[in-house]
């Protein structure tokens, strides 16, 4: 292991091989391994995603990640040059069908006067939609409809990464030269650095087990095009309880629901109606005719489970020793340069429904720190992401979880460059 510029990517999801592909368009070597016989079959597999930011109406740093996030993925999708079999810039419509939402919405619009949303009332937003909807909303012309496994071939399609297929990884295991990673009978690969960005079996490693991973069960509905017809004209993705997709592939996809714990995978006529249901939220259909077995067998359906923290936001960087930093507790005022990092071990995972845009956005973070570049974030937005955050707020570090960065740069005269940077940044 002589070219430092190795690396291991543990998952072949949508935060695995973005993970990838940052690092080998940077030069770096990537061994990406992925359990199954090909990329995108977790998660990351449904037959569309959608690309859009869920916008709140307060100046948080939640909002400057889903602003940030979207701006990257949309830029990133220009960069792949998919075809428009797989991605359709058609627009997302978010709705305003409640007074929440509207007020949302509404304080949104008058905070940000940049162009990435503009407010509908309900005869507009019908109009670009296609189909009479219940209300106006946001609309998003920028946003729309991926396919999330064409998405991740074209991520992975890279010279510089190799792909392990059919691969579990079980163990890591450190090494003076870096990390070697097992299944449970072989070596699989070896590298310097190993980025987990397996979702929920992220916590199978002995490195990760304190992580507040949830699996959150999510069953998408494929509703054949001539089931509702009055549906069929639909030309933008709409967000109201549920999203309704166009038809692809002569279907719409409305989903999907969330059952957070539930690992059963089998497809249920419930959760069929209860997407049929969320419809109601978009444009008035009337689905009591559709309640029955003949016609829901004509259903296709993909349940996959989500990764999900108890904040709802991602877990991106590098990690901590656990076991260090519970037996050692640092002080309050302890720098972060002296905390217990794991060398070479980085992390993104927990992105919830949001992955499509936040997933390679953290990926890039990652691997602006890992070729020791100047972060182009604030110090806050950071540490919202950081991995280490809720085993410092368990200590009662909640302080030192608010200023411990996800970098741990070799060159300490480095690391205080970049210190300063992100506090002039804040």
């Amino acid at each position: 292991m002589t070219h430092t510029k190795n690396a291991i990517v543990i998952g072949g999801g949508i935060a695995g091989c973005s993970s990838a592909y940052s690092l080998a368009k940077r030069g770096w070597q990537v061994t990406l391994i992925e359990q199954a016989q090909a990329l995108a079959q977790g998660a990351s597999g449904n037959p569309i995603a959608v690309l859009y930011a869920r916008l709140t109406g307060n100046p948080s740093l939640i909002n400057h990640l889903a602003i940030a996030s979207f701006e990257f993925s949309h830029q990133l999708l220009s960069e792949l040059n998919l075809s428009t079999v797989d991605y359709q810039k058609c627009g997302v419509l978010q709705l305003s069908f409640n007074p929440r939402e509207i007020e949302r919405h509404l304080k949104f619009m008058a905070g940000n006067p940049q162009k990435i949303a503009q407010y509908m009332n309900q005869t507009e937003a019908s109009a670009i939609a296609g189909i009479p909807l219940n209300s106006g909303g946001l609309f998003m012309p920028n946003a729309g409809w991926v396919n999330p496994s064409a998405f991740c071939k074209a991520l992975a399609n890279h010279p510089n990464i190799h792909i392990c297929y059919t691969s579990t990884a079980i163990t890591l295991a450190a090494t003076n030269d870096g990390w070697q990673v097992f299944s449970s009978q072989k070596l699989l690969a070896q590298a310097p650095t190993v980025i987990i960005a397996n979702a929920n079996q992220a916590k199978q490693f002995a490195q990760t087990q304190h992580l507040p991973l949830t699996p959150v069960r999510g069953q998408l509905s494929s509703i054949p095009s001539h089931i509702i017809t009055q549906l069929n004209p639909l030309k933008t993705i709409v967000c109201g309880d549920s999203y309704l997709s166009p038809i692809v592939d002569d279907y719409q996809h409305v989903g999907t629901t969330f059952s957070p714990n539930d690992l059963e995978t089998s497809i249920r006529d419930s959760e069929h109606i209860q997407n049929l249901s969320a419809l109601n939220t978009i444009t008035h259909v009337d689905v009591s005719q559709l309640n029955k077995t003949e016609i829901l067998s004509q259903f296709k359906g993909r349940v996959a489970s989500r990764c999900q923290t108890t904040d709802y936001l991602p877990l991106a960087g590098q990690l901590m020793n656990a076991q260090q930093l519970t037996q050692n507790p640092p002080r309050i005022n302890a720098n972060s340069e002296s905390l217990p990092w794991i060398k070479g071990l980085y992390i993104n995972v927990g992105h919830g429904a949001k992955g499509l845009i936040t997933a390679p956005y953290c990926a890039e973070l990652i691997a602006e720190s890992l070729t020791s570049s100047l972060p182009k974030v604030s110090r806050d937005m950071l540490n919202v992401l950081n991995p280490n955050r809720f085993l410092l707020r368990d200590l009662g570090l909640k302080q030192l979880a608010k200023t411990a960065l996800m970098y741990n740069h070799a060159d300490a005269k480095h690391a205080k460059i970049v210190e300063r940077s992100l506090s002039a940044a804040s």
